[in-house]
């Protein structure tokens, strides 16, 4: 059986005279990868309303706006056995950030790569982003910080794995 991605649309009827809504599903389109390995990530939406999803078939996927693909991306070699694209973030300059095994990958919105960070270890963190573009990601126990130009700006050890990170709006980081 084929995993398939599913948007669904929503039409909203009110009634003001009774103070009730009602409220009917859809679906707008579906989208359906080519194997049975499902999608891994939640949806993002970049600025120029493309869909990007990544799966446990080892792609990270970019649809448009009605479901058509735009293109699809991986990082592995035929043959190799691909672990999950984790959920994409998306850079200030709209370039799509992912990580799988133990690298970062950043690229364009047309799908073409622009850098990549490998940290020899193993990425346990989707990327978060300051308001300079700066680049955060956990591998193991280490917290990376990267330049949006992929630059290493700084490192930091802890005591356990980097299970998530956040960036608040004054550039405080939470990770945990």
């Amino acid at each position: 059986m084929k995993r398939v991605l599913l948007i669904l649309g929503f039409t909203f009827a009110l009634s003001w005279a009774q103070d009730e809504v009602e409220t009917e599903v859809h679906a707008e389109w579906i989208f359906e990868t080519e194997t049975d390995d499902g999608f891994a990530t939640s949806v993002i939406v970049g600025p120029d309303t493309t869909i990007y999803i990544g799966s446990y078939d080892g792609y990270i996927y970019a649809l448009s706006p009605e479901g058509e693909l735009k293109w699809k991306y991986t990082p592995f070699e035929s043959g190799i056995d691909a672990s999950r694209i984790l959920r994409p973030a998306i850079g200030l300059d709209g370039n799509i950030l992912i990580t799988s095994n133990s690298t970062l990958y950043v690229l364009t919105p047309d799908g073409d790569i622009v850098w990549d960070y490998d940290t020899k270890g193993s990425w346990y963190t989707c990327p978060a982003i300051d308001s300079r573009g700066n680049v955060y990601v956990g591998g193991g126990r280490t917290l990376f910080s990267l330049t949006s130009d992929g630059e290493i700006r700084w490192k930091h050890k802890s005591k356990g794995n980097i299970d998530a990170q956040s960036v608040t709006p004054d550039g405080s980081i939470y990770f945990w």
